[in-house]
């Protein structure tokens, strides 16, 4: 069982009670939930996620007013309630063993307790106020987004936390998003189209390394971009990423791209002496991959009207979907912000 549905079955149980009889009159005004950092809050976790801030556990959200009168005392009935619960079982939470948390009780989460609503969202958006205006959304790293968004709101009846998470959820303006992509169309194409090869006809493995590794991350979050979804931290990345027809080939390509090392006896004669110009060396089945997926990833551009540009060559499909930014403050930015 996900410990996501463990704490919201432990909150309906345990935590709905205990807060209610509490708090009678503010009860109707709080929200509950488990929303941010950890494999938990996005549904990925297992055995190994055990080692820390893992178990029982859900946050408190309350309004500004609220959390100035009420916050010590709601902190505290919560707490009572997490140990009241120890003391009746023994540790070790509702089907949760292991290791305890940041609290260092067993089997009590580090993640929870009350936090005031806009304090929550600017503390798991890593710093940022919410977004207003249409740049905003850019100097957002799109992982906090990803954070803000995951987990499960629990109850919340006044709706102010959930109306800001549904503010998130309802996803980019149209001119941010196409920037994003033009943006990991662009990477595509200079990591993995032109720079893995060039740093490979040169022997230079490392950096070739590192540029397939950019490749597949720019592909992935372009992933998750065409399918309007936001990306989480680079962890979680492949686990998450949207598998659904195209997608599935996308994402099959990508984890062979991803594991497989560079057979250095494809390279061993200059692969383009002289000066370099593109051309792709089909003698590395890793080139061969790359091209593949720029291959599927074109496709999905041209099916959603995204670019007429024939051909693979994500460099040019970047200007294509860059063209179509109709806010002019957005479409000046730097493709590369």
């Amino acid at each position: 069982m996900k410990l996501l549905d463990v704490n919201e079955q432990f909150f309906f149980e345990h935590g709905f009670p205990r807060m209610a009889e509490a708090f009678p009159n503010e009860f109707p005004r709080m929200a509950f939930g488990l929303v941010g950092e950890g494999s938990e809050c996005f549904g990925f976790d297992d055995d190994v996620s055990r080692d820390h801030d893992y178990g029982r556990g859900f946050y408190i959200w309350l309004a500004k007013d609220d959390f100035a009168k009420h916050a010590k005392a709601v902190q505290s009935a919560y707490e009572a309630m997490m140990e009241s619960y120890d003391d009746l079982h023994g540790g070790g939470g509702v089907g949760v063993s292991g290791r305890g948390g940041a609290t260092g009780r067993d089997g009590v989460s580090g993640r929870g307790g009350v936090e005031e609503i806009d304090s929550f969202y600017r503390r798991v958006l890593g710093g940022h106020a919410l977004p207003v205006e249409e740049s905003d959304w850019l100097e957002i790293p799109e992982k906090y987004l990803a954070a803000a968004t995951n987990g499960r709101v629990f109850l919340d009846e006044a709706g102010e936390f959930s109306a800001i998470r549904q503010k998130l959820l309802d996803y980019y303006p149209e001119s941010v998003w196409l920037k994003r992509m033009s943006k990991a169309c662009l990477e595509m194409g200079q990591s993995g189209q032109y720079n893995y090869q060039r740093q490979l006809s040169r022997g230079e493995w490392v950096a070739g390394a590192l540029a397939k590794a950019r490749f597949v991350e720019a592909s992935l979050q372009l992933a998750y971009l065409l399918n309007r979804s936001y990306c989480p931290f680079y962890k979680w990345a492949f686990r998450g990423v949207p598998r659904a027809g195209v997608f599935a080939e996308i994402v099959a390509e990508l984890s062979r791209i991803a594991v497989s090392g560079v057979d250095d006896s494809t390279w061993l004669q200059p692969a383009f002496p002289g000066e370099f110009t593109r051309k792709v060396n089909r003698k590395d089945p890793l080139v061969q991959a790359i091209e593949h997926v720029c291959d599927l990833f074109a496709d999905v551009l041209r099916a959603q009207g995204l670019s007429r540009r024939g051909g693979n060559i994500m460099t040019m499909h970047a200007q294509e979907v860059h063209s179509r930014i109709e806010s002019q403050e957005i479409k000046e930015l730097a493709v590369w912000l």
